[in-house]
């Protein structure tokens, strides 16, 4: 419920171009790491709008951003997912065993 209330504040509270690329920064390590709640696609719109509420020097520096971060964070977020997925759907002596936790 946090992450669509950040949303939420993303989209409407904030103006476009107002938030430094530290911020973005910031707000980017703060994604959750297990989505019980939420979607890799909520995750994908967080990105959006921080793009858009984030101020760059140039166009070419959004679009590397774009691109580039948002790669990386949802494929993070994959990974977390799937792992969660595992670990909840396996027995734990069948994980240690098998190195994956």
């Amino acid at each position: 419920a946090m992450f669509d209330e950040a949303l939420y504040c993303l989209r409407n509270c904030t103006n476009s171009g107002t938030m430094s690329t530290l911020q973005a920064e910031k707000v980017l390590q703060c994604f959750p790491q297990n989505l019980r709640t939420s979607s890799a696609f909520v995750a994908a719109d967080m990105i959006n709008a921080l793009c858009i509420a984030t101020e760059f020097d140039k166009s070419t520096h959004r679009t590397y951003f774009m691109r580039i971060i948002r790669g990386i964070a949802l494929e993070f977020l994959e990974e977390a997912t799937s792992s969660r997925d595992r670990i909840c759907s396996t027995p734990c002596d069948r994980l240690v065993r098998s190195s994956l936790c």
